[in-house]
């Protein structure tokens, strides 16, 4: 992911700054590519779910999944025919791909930017929410597990859910 040029939104929060910083590390990038390939995985969401994770999300958090997913489906909405169009316009136009490109990426970051101020308001943290990064007082939610409710829930609860895609993000993060 890159920072959006000058209609980007602000990157004010530790959201889209953890985002960045994972986005630059090609294990982990390759990683949420599979995801998105191999499930029609929100990399966004998924993203998210790393960083709540690592703040510390608490049981009673995953009581607000739907939310979550009904942002993250919102947004998909917007970015899946605006991905597609920007893959036709690879071999069509130059010029107009780098637009499709720098349009899709402002949405991803508006995505992302509604993502942490919806986690403004979760019961782990501070009065904050998890930008002050204080782990919960309640029992936190490792990475693993959050990544793993996702999975289900892209694949319908199914119970053969792919270990193998859960481990290499997780591997991947913790590089």
């Amino acid at each position: 992911m890159q920072e959006p040029n000058e209609f980007g939104p602000s990157i004010e929060n530790s959201l889209i700054q953890f985002a960045n910083t994972l986005w630059q590390r090609r294990h982990v990038k390759d990683a949420l590519m599979q995801w998105q390939t191999a499930f029609d995985a929100d990399i966004n969401l998924l993203i998210t779910l790393c960083w709540l994770g690592q703040h510390g999300a608490s049981i009673e958090d995953l009581l607000l999944w739907p939310e979550l997913v009904a942002i993250s489906d919102r947004w998909q909405a917007c970015l899946q025919p605006l991905r597609a169009s920007r893959e036709q316009m690879k071999t069509m136009d130059e010029h107009l791909y780098q637009d499709y490109l720098q349009l899709e990426l402002k949405t991803e970051y508006k995505e992302l930017d509604e993502l942490f101020r919806f986690s403004q308001n979760l019961s782990s943290g501070s009065q904050t929410g998890f930008s002050d990064a204080v782990p919960s007082s309640t029992e936190s939610v490792p990475v693993h597990e959050l990544l793993t409710h996702y999975l289900r829930h892209l694949q319908g609860d199914r119970t053969d859910h792919d270990s193998t895609a859960i481990n290499d993000l997780v591997q991947a993060l913790s590089r």
